[in-house]
């Protein structure tokens, strides 16, 4: 969650350790009155929206700029830089592509987003999270699709093979502008097999995929290889005395 909320592997890193210290540190106030989960939930949320806007937030300021940023990049063949692997680079450059999709959104759209399409927080429990009534929630989460949706339609080859944005054909152009690194992949480990990372779509230049939902795209960045954050569980049993203690 923290990871699209800044696209920044190293500030969500921070984010999620910020988030995990508060909850820690309020457990005592936990009265009851709602689920663990949903509590604990409301402060890591409260976590996110207070943090200082992110780099990535301050550059991706607007759909409208972004498109604009887009366009000037130039179509080209992928030239894949030796002992780096093709399909691991493409779809490091379309995780990339799509978290600054995210950040047009505003921090409450995304959160909404987040919990309700990549998650499928069911519409209750993330209006109780967001201390917003479900019908609030839906609306919310209803502007943040149309806003996204909206401009994935428009500029977006992986939804309407109409528009001209291949991922494949951009990421050149992203290499050279600094948004993709061939030496340190920001989205995906590199060690990741490649059937984890759709290998037999992506050597089809991503050109066979038609008519995909903005949704079905965003979930699929769960399973696509996106190395896993910080194992906080483990450093809290190794904190307080290692293996053993009791999970409530």
């Amino acid at each position: 969650m923290a990871l699209r909320m800044t696209r920044d592997p190293t500030g969500a890193a921070d984010l999620a350790q910020e988030a995990l210290v508060r909850v820690v540190t309020r457990v005592a106030q936990f009265a009851g009155k709602a689920g663990f989960r949903t509590w604990a939930y409301r402060i890591v949320v409260s976590c996110f929206l207070d943090a200082k806007r992110s780099r990535g937030e301050r550059f991706f300021q607007s759909f409208a700029r972004y498109g604009e940023l887009l366009e000037e990049l130039p179509l080209s063949e992928l030239e894949v830089p030796e002992g780096t692997d093709r399909h691991l680079l493409v779809e490091d450059a379309k995780i990339g592509c799509m978290l600054g999709m995210l950040l047009c959104l505003t921090r409450e759209q995304r959160i909404a987003f987040i919990l309700g399409v990549i998650f499928e927080v069911p519409s209750a429990v993330a209006g109780a999270v967001l201390e917003l009534t479900p019908a609030a929630y839906r609306k919310r989460l209803e502007r943040a699709r149309a806003d996204l949706g909206a401009f994935m339609n428009d500029q977006c080859g992986l939804v309407d093979p109409s528009n001209p944005c291949r991922c494949p054909q951009k990421t050149n152009a992203l290499v050279r502008e600094g948004w993709v690194d061939p030496r340190s992949l920001r989205f995906v480990d590199r060690k990741v097999h490649l059937a984890q990372v759709r290998a037999p779509a992506l050597s089809q230049h991503l050109e066979a995929l038609i008519a995909r939902s903005p949704d079905e795209l965003f979930r699929e960045h769960a399973t696509s290889g996106l190395a896993p954050g910080p194992d906080f569980a483990a450093q809290l049993d190794r904190l307080f005395g290692g293996p053993g203690l009791p999970r409530h």
